[in-house]
């Protein structure tokens, strides 16, 4: 059985059923889709959910001697974060955020997996080419973007790369020749790292048998993927996409974490399409206050926090501390009404009307049709009748 496979305890657990928080429920939608709606009448102020910590982030290389790789505290100052990893490329503020990274981490494998990908990566950036990357299919170049389409370069690593790297064995020279890997660039590199941190918390989801992990995994194979709609808007993201599989799927085969956790491209293009769809932003600071000089620095996935749906005019608010997100209602909120974030944080949302839909459409794919957007909607109608 692989991590999205449907288990008779995955198949027993409905969403609607999934109650992440006594507050509220995860229900279908009339309108498509599915929502968080209140189970109870829940008054201002109340924390309806907190999340501990991520199951999968990675930081942006420009900031990985800035921001924490634990707790995410962000410094100006390079010189700020003296602990490190440096086979890794892991950079902490503190001795207690090293020692409690490393205790959770140093029996899964996940070290491993980033000094091969480090090692790979140094040795790529010293050849210092200028040459783009070469995908080892000669027919792709017009193919129109298709879910067909995409399944269909999928299938070929599926059915021709793979049995090829399988087929060489232990011999990690002879496969990684198989990339045909003439650069590797930062963006690749950062996701990756995304990858490997996801594949070591699934697996360490996937060995425990508690109610609460067992609602965590049927939540993360839940998530809704935006694979189709981010290659159909960059279609060079799916070569992107093929090369980062490749690098991981080598490295993991010659590894300790690799020997837990099977990489598919089915699980694959579900961590990377649930990453677009879902992710958080790690910020400078809280998301929340209204600077547009905020440094972005990684990215982060939470799926029991993943099901909230976007308002302009949201009665949930989202802080972070540390390495966790806490929910909060900024008003009351009645029994069965939805419980909604904004996506993008304040500055977002005080856009102009067309400024704010674009936006929320070409990085969530979606329409705005929250109560403030109907309003301002009609409010232009009028204006232009008269």
């Amino acid at each position: 059985m692989t991590m999205l496979d449907d288990s008779e305890e995955l198949l027993s657990l409905e969403l609607e059923q999934m109650r992440p928080s006594q507050y509220y429920t995860i229900k279908q939608t009339s309108w498509g889709g599915r929502a968080v709606f209140a189970s109870v009448d829940i008054p201002r102020g109340t924390a309806v959910l907190r999340c501990k910590e991520p199951m999968a982030y990675s930081i942006n290389l420009d900031f990985k001697k800035e921001c924490c790789h634990y707790c995410f505290n962000y410094f100006a100052d390079e010189k700020s974060l003296k602990y490190k990893i440096i086979e890794c490329d892991l950079w902490f503020c503190s001795k207690e955020c090293l020692n409690s990274y490393e205790e959770k981490y140093k029996e899964t494998g996940l070290f491993e997996t980033f000094k091969k990908l480090k090692s790979l990566f140094s040795t790529i950036q010293k050849k210092n080419s200028q040459k783009l990357y070469n995908c080892f299919f000669d027919d792709n170049t017009s193919v129109p973007i298709t879910k067909l389409a995409i399944d269909e370069m999928w299938n070929k690593i599926n059915n021709k790369w793979i049995p090829s790297v399988d087929k060489l064995g232990h011999n990690k020279n002879k496969k990684l020749k198989l990339l045909n890997l003439e650069c590797f660039a930062e963006q690749e590199y950062t996701e990756c790292r995304y990858v490997f941190q996801c594949l070591t918390n699934l697996v360490k989801i996937c060995s425990k048998t508690s109610e609460v992990q067992a609602k965590v995994r049927k939540l993360f194979v839940e998530l809704q993927s935006n694979e189709l709609e981010t290659i159909t808007s960059s279609p060079h993201e799916l070569l992107m996409h093929l090369k980062i599989f490749q690098i991981c799927y080598i490295i993991l085969n010659h590894s300790k974490l690799g020997q837990k956790a099977k990489l598919s491209t089915k699980l694959f293009r579900h961590i990377m399409g649930s990453e677009s769809a879902n992710s958080f932003g790690i910020w400078e600071m809280d998301e929340n206050l209204e600077s547009e000089d905020r440094e972005f620095l990684g990215t982060s996935l939470y799926p029991e926090a993943s099901y909230f749906n976007h308002s302009c005019f949201p009665n949930i608010s989202r802080t972070r501390e540390g390495s966790s997100l806490i929910f909060t209602t900024n008003m009351e909120v009645k029994e069965n009404e939805q419980l909604c974030i904004q996506y993008g944080g304040i500055v977002a949302c005080k856009l102009p009307f067309e400024a704010r839909q674009r936006q929320l459409y070409e990085k969530w794919y979606f329409k705005c049709l929250c109560v403030s957007c109907e309003q301002e909607k009609a409010k232009k109608r009028l204006v232009q009748k008269t």
